[in-house]
């Protein structure tokens, strides 16, 4: 994407080097917003429920809507609609071919993921469930607008089924 991007990792609270013990991994999007969220929720269940997890936090704060937009508009809500927008492919192809590889090269990660996203991110996580069903094993998309583009992806989702 050629650009600088905050990640934040947050390794298991029972972490030992020594170990060599490999966990899943959860990728939130909008992570500088939802990390401490994600993060109360795991500690709260994680004993028996949810395994231990490396949680990695992407930021999408630079341009959020450029990000996690799935396709180019012209209007939305009946007005023009100027801002940056619908490069959510680009978006992937930056999780799929630098940041997973990322973490997985320096982290004791396995390839079990998790991809966790609310808003525009839950439209994004949807588009992945569709169209790069072999990055994740879970997508959790919380309140996804779907509504973007005419409800453009949940059509296109119907059509597939």
């Amino acid at each position: 994407m050629e650009e600088s991007r905050e990640i934040y990792i947050q390794l298991p609270e029972g972490f030992v080097p020594e170990e060599k013990q490999k966990y899943p991994v959860v990728y939130v999007l909008d992570g500088d917003v939802l990390l401490d969220a994600v993060s109360t929720v795991h500690n709260y269940y994680w004993g028996g429920f949810i395994p231990e997890m490396i949680i990695v936090g992407i930021s999408n704060s630079q341009n959020r809507t450029r990000d996690l937009t799935t396709s180019k508009i012209k209007s939305r809500r009946g007005v023009a609609y100027t801002q940056e927008h619908g490069e959510a492919e680009k978006f992937i192809q930056f999780i799929e071919k630098e940041l997973i590889p990322y973490i997985e090269d320096r982290y004791p990660a396995t390839s079990y993921r998790t991809l966790i996203g609310h808003s525009y991110g839950g439209l994004f996580t949807i588009n992945a469930l569709i169209n790069h069903t072999h990055l994740f094993e879970n997508y959790l998309a919380i309140d996804p607008s779907l509504d973007w583009d005419n409800q453009k992806l949940l059509k296109q989702s119907e059509k597939t089924n």
